[in-house]
């Protein structure tokens, strides 16, 4: 559960955060950035995904996207494959919402919530989510308590993960038998 608050932010993208516990991958994510410009990452990263010549953003975006999927599961797993002109896409679009904020006040997702309590809605978060942890899920439910809120055990950050899909699938399903 992403909230797109600046403590998330820092959380996943910087070494204080998700780096303490994926190290190597942290540091190639940072390699691929020359040392004078570590120090904005995010920003160094847009400049080159951004740049029109593939030598420049195909390794950005390989690199950004390595991040980007390290700790996607529980348990580690051989990233899908995906051509260039998606991976670029995925990576682009990604790091547009991040380095904007999700386009949202200082307070991300929580500083809407009152006006959409009364939507009926599910939250699903992995216990072992690396990437966005549980506390992210438990500060929205707080604040949507109306939602109804699920820690999948044995899950991580993917949809895909078994127990995570399955709630998902069970969710869509109910919403869908309730229209």
């Amino acid at each position: 559960m992403w909230l797109v608050r600046p403590a998330d932010e820092e959380w996943a993208l910087t070494p204080a955060g998700a780096a303490h516990l994926f190290p190597s991958e942290w540091a190639a994510f940072r390699a691929a950035i020359p040392a004078a410009e570590q120090d904005d990452l995010v920003g160094a990263y847009g400049r080159r995904l951004n740049d029109p010549d593939p030598a420049v953003h195909g390794p950005a975006a390989r690199a950004w996207m390595g991040w980007e999927l390290s700790a996607n599961s529980l348990l580690p797993m051989t990233p899908p494959a995906i051509d260039d002109t998606s991976l670029l896409a995925f990576a682009r679009i990604t790091h547009h919402y991040i380095s904007n904020g999700g386009f949202l006040p200082p307070d991300g997702l929580l500083a809407g919530v009152d006006r959409i309590r009364h939507i009926p809605a599910v939250i699903v978060n992995g216990r072992y989510d690396i990437k966005t942890p549980p506390k992210q899920a438990w500060d929205l439910h707080r604040a949507w308590p109306e939602a109804t809120f699920h820690i999948v055990e044995g899950a991580g950050h993917g949809g895909s993960e078994p127990g995570t899909r399955s709630l998902l699938i069970e969710a869509t399903n109910q919403f869908l038998a309730s229209n």
